[in-house]
């Protein structure tokens, strides 16, 4: 594939990778196939974090119908071009067993969220809820979720042009976001994880189960999808062996109204859900401040590496 210096985009240069590997590829090794090769040096423009940006991309074009990757697997997700034409069964998709991620402790995995729903889910900023700031904590333990988000859809938007500020008189002002974070899950505690996941998200938009890994045999994932459908929770997974790989394997199903009175309850009950409210009012009345919420780390690959230092295999 013929281009001329600086006229790449990500796609043009994942395709390029793909076009000469051996067998799919994560985007991360696709990012450093196209370092070694010096492909980097033809992209457009390339940003603070390149891998994460290939990775956005990707991600996006393959849930259209129209595109010209094909995804393959899911721990970890690799890529392959349609256009090779070699059936899927054929290919050498064999990914090495995850380690697992017994050193690790769930507020290891803040950051990655935070990363995941700023990059991933239409830049949705987060917030650690810090139960044991809490008032009566027996009681609350079921109530509060581990992090809560808010989205406001106008980031998103071109307000300077007509069709962005008519988008933005349509979309709502914001949606509100409940998390509850697990290392694992897997039979021995998906009731607990997924009803404690239900109980601390009754007051929100939508509500996520979330983990660094869930169990993949088929008859847990059809039990997964049966719980999420009948109570509305939707499933992420984080990934931190592959961060570019982490998904959200079933959408939440949206609640259009607010539980307030949960909300006033749990502000009363917590000093941290307190602020969180008043960042979300304060934003809906003026500039939107990310830092206010908690932070998102600029390489999230780089930060990855950091943390799974601890991991055992």
């Amino acid at each position: 594939m013929a281009n001329d210096k600086g006229t790449y985009t990500f796609k043009q240069l994942a395709a390029h990778v793909l076009e000469q590997a051996g067998a799919p590829l994560t985007a991360d090794a696709i990012w450093q196939e196209a370092v070694a090769l010096g492909l980097d040096k033809r992209l457009r423009s390339v940003g603070k974090t390149p891998p994460a940006t290939l990775y956005s991309d990707l991600h996006r074009d393959t849930q259209t119908g129209g595109s010209d990757f094909i995804r393959v697997g899911s721990r970890p997700r690799r890529y392959w071009l349609k256009a090779r034409g070699t059936p899927l069964d054929q290919l050498d998709v064999t990914a090495p067993t995850p380690k697992k991620a017994a050193n690790l402790v769930e507020r290891d995995l803040h950051p990655l969220l935070a990363w995941f729903a700023d990059t991933q889910m239409s830049g949705v900023l987060v917030q650690t809820i810090f139960h044991e700031k809490s008032k009566k904590k027996s009681f609350g333990e079921w109530v509060h979720p581990d992090l809560v988000g808010v989205l406001f859809p106008r980031r998103a938007l071109d307000t300077d042009c007509a069709l962005g500020l008519s988008a933005a008189l349509a979309a709502p002002l914001c949606r509100i976001y409940s998390f509850e974070l697990k290392l694992r899950v897997d039979f021995g505690n998906l009731r607990e994880a997924f009803f404690q996941a239900v109980s601390n998200s009754s007051w929100a938009n939508e509500g996520y189960l979330v983990a660094a890994e869930f169990d993949d045999s088929p008859e847990f994932l059809d039990e997964l999808e049966r719980l999420c459908a009948a109570f509305r929770i939707g499933i992420i997974e984080l990934s931190p062996q592959d961060p570019l790989s982490a998904d959200t394997l079933i959408p939440a199903t949206a609640r259009p109204e607010l539980d307030w009175a949960t909300i006033d309850k749990l502000a009363e009950m917590n000093p941290d859900f307190a602020r969180f409210i008043k960042n979300v009012s304060d934003d809906l009345k003026t500039d939107i401040h990310p830092k206010e919420y908690d932070s998102v780390p600029e390489d999230v690959v780089q930060y990855v590496q950091g943390i799974t230092s601890k991991i055992k295999g």
